[in-house]
């Protein structure tokens, strides 16, 4: 079923070009294949209707595209000119296609992102975000969001406020921890890895070909994976290597490694460390501490967060039938 439930014209002169607002908010099924240029919003005001927009090859919205209220939408191959703003529990999924503006997530919004070319995402109140494949240009995770990045590529990406990012694939510019934020790096490939202000950053495995970097109350905790630049550690950050058999300069050491001079970490001399990691792999590295900075071995890593609870529909679809299950037990022992 395809309708156009709304749509306001406003005309502003002659010379001037159409601006609209289209709308879909019916609960039926919408294919977009041809160009709309409006804003396109869908179930705005409209709580419980669970539309359906596929935005298909030869599909073009020129506007903003928003979307409310446990609305679904895919983008199979079109094109979105204008920013994407979602909210209310609304699944987006990205298989193919293009977007030209920014993602804005909000609100429990689920995001899918399987191909294609994004051009960048910023995530808000518990958004889950999974990357499969396609090219991402950065991401931007707050206020509790989880995301889970397998394949393609992206440019820069970034979690703060209690978020989490798990990078098990793929390739990136870098991985940036803020304000307590929580970053797990089991494979892949990245240029850099920073840990700054109360962030915690885990290296299992992959790889980072430039350095890590440890400042402001940032931890990197490293048991496995490949670094092939240096470590740079700065304003109380930590290092915390897990592994054996270490050594600075070929002195064997177990005590935490601290700067020589006390000063910026670009006045103090380069050292090596060398040992061997958790996973069995090898230490060799050039790095250099400054401030109140610390490299240590074999200290305690906290366990990564536990996955978001279930929306509040979902607990209270699951409360409502196990009230019904009772009911129903205990009318069949009564009888």
């Amino acid at each position: 079923m395809r309708h156009l439930i709304f749509c306001l014209v406003l005309v502003f002169g002659s010379a001037s070009p159409v601006m609209a607002w289209t709308q879909y908010n019916d609960g039926g099924t919408h294919d977009v294949t041809t160009t709309i240029a409006d804003d396109v919003w869908v179930d705005w005001d409209s709580p419980g209707m669970g539309t359906t927009v596929n935005v298909l090859s030869g599909g073009n919205i020129t506007g903003q595209f928003q979307l409310f209220n446990d609305n679904e939408t895919t983008i199979d191959g079109g094109t979105i000119g204008g920013e994407i703003r979602t909210y209310d529990n609304t699944q987006f999924t990205m298989n193919s296609g293009t977007t030209n503006s920014q993602s804005l997530f909000y609100d429990d919004t689920q995001v899918t992102i399987n191909g294609g070319v994004t051009f960048r995402i910023h995530t808000y109140n518990d958004v889950q975000v999974t990357v499969n494949n396609g090219s991402l240009g950065g991401l931007d995770a707050h206020d509790n969001s989880q995301v889970t990045v397998t394949g393609g590529s992206s440019e820069k990406l970034e979690a703060q406020n209690n978020s989490y990012i798990l990078f098990e694939g793929g390739i990136t510019n870098g991985i940036q921890g803020l304000s307590t934020s929580r970053i797990t790096m089991s494979g892949g490939t990245g240029i850099y890895l920073h840990a700054s202000y109360s962030s915690q950053i885990t290296m299992t495995g992959g790889t980072i070909n430039d350095f890590l970097r440890a400042k402001t109350n940032g931890r990197i905790n490293w048991s496995g994976g490949d670094v092939g630049g240096e470590l740079i550690l700065y304003d109380s950050g930590t290092i915390n290597i897990l592994g054996s058999d270490f050594a600075v300069d070929g002195v064997p050491t177990s005590d935490p490694i601290t700067s020589l001079l006390g000063n910026d970490y670009t006045l103090e001399p380069s050292r090596r460390l060398t040992g061997t990691l958790q996973n069995g792999g090898t230490l060799d590295n050039i790095f250099r501490i400054g401030d109140a900075a610390s490299i240590i071995f074999n200290g305690a890593v906290a366990p990564p967060p536990i996955p978001s609870i279930p929306e509040p529909h979902s607990i209270l679809t699951l409360c409502i039938g196990v009230f019904v299950l009772c009911l129903r037990r205990n009318f069949n022992f009564g009888g």
